[in-house]
């Protein structure tokens, strides 16, 4: 017998044959597939969340910030007004006299108020100190540390200074709100004064600085006797110009408080005048170029140039027998 077929079905026009991948990517995930979706929302509404909180954090510390700032202005603003006002009591208080009859009590109490806003001594600097005593310095600035500053007495402290032996010239200067400055300018040695088998250091006005303990200063002119610091300024001002006598000096004598002698290296001394020394000198230094008077052979026969007479000039000269003078008309 032949084999029967097997009949096909009839496939109905219009439908089409149906999409397995598709309808697969349609059908809803179940199990494992649902538990991942509800983390990851989990985790996108805690991100937002935490993101939520960081913005309020940052904004209140922001605000907090704010305050501060706010808080710190208006502080230095009281600080500021508090100053003025202490200010303007301090100077209509000593306008009106009104301290003076309140007494010592009302100026402690303003003197407190002034430090309580911070204007009190807490620093001091000294400028310019070399020679002066720090302890000095200290006693005479007298500063008790914390008291006020705009009650320092500047003018009184500069005085104190300047009463010093080695300071020449003060300045106390107030730095607000907490400190004095003091500038000193000292005194320079110009020569060494003997006077009763004592030497002391001046200054170029005869002011005596103190006694000399050997500390240096070893080239300074030396000038001798009673009256030769305060008229040290006259002598060493005309040597200054003739420095070819000047070089040569030794020791320059005060003779009876109205002239001088000066005493030179090679061992002859000039005894100048009490009035025109000035001439006198330009003499010597006229005789010393042309006759070689100060350094030349010449000199080693002159032991003295007396100008004394003032009109005329003696050399006293060395000689086997003894000294003997010589007159010279100081006009030629």
């Amino acid at each position: 017998m032949w084999p029967l077929k097997k009949k096909k079905k009839p496939v109905r026009k219009g439908r089409k044959k149906a999409d397995v991948s598709s309808h697969a990517a349609r059908r809803p995930a179940t199990g494992r597939t649902s538990k991942s979706a509800r983390s990851k929302s989990a985790s996108a509404r805690n991100r937002r969340t935490g993101n939520k909180r960081s913005a309020q954090y940052k904004d209140l510390r922001r605000r907090i910030l704010g305050w501060r700032d706010r808080f710190s202005e208006a502080r230095s603003w009281l600080q500021v007004g508090a100053l003025v006002v202490t200010v303007l009591v301090v100077y209509v208080g000593w306008a009106g006299g009104t301290f003076s009859r309140f007494g010592d009590w009302t100026s402690q109490q303003v003197e407190r108020s002034v430090v309580a806003v911070g204007l009190s001594i807490r620093q001091v600097r000294v400028e310019g100190r070399n020679k002066t005593d720090l302890e000095a310095v200290r006693t005479a600035i007298a500063i008790e540390p914390g008291s006020s500053i705009l009650h320092y007495d500047l003018e009184s402290a500069r005085a104190r200074l300047e009463r010093l032996d080695w300071v020449d010239e003060a300045q106390v200067i107030r730095f607000l709100p907490k400190t004095i400055h003091v500038v000193l300018i000292e005194r320079s040695p110009v020569a060494l004064w003997q006077f009763e088998q004592k030497h002391y250091l001046i200054d170029r006005t005869g002011f005596v600085i103190g006694a000399y303990r050997g500390e240096g200063y070893f080239d300074l002119p030396l000038l001798v006797g009673a009256g030769a610091a305060e008229h040290s300024a006259e002598l060493l001002n005309v040597l200054e110009r003739r420095e070819k006598v000047s070089d040569l000096i030794v020791a320059s004598i005060r003779v009876g408080d109205r002239r001088w002698n000066l005493r030179l290296s090679n061992g002859m001394e000039i005894q100048l005048p009490a009035e025109g020394m000035e001439t006198a000198l330009d003499r010597v230094i006229d005789w010393d170029e042309e006759y070689g008077v100060l350094s030349g052979p010449y000199a080693e026969n002159v032991r003295a140039i007396d100008f004394r007479l003032g009109d005329r000039a003696f050399f006293r000269m060395k000689d086997e027998t003894g000294d003997h003078l010589r007159s010279v008309d100081t006009d030629t």
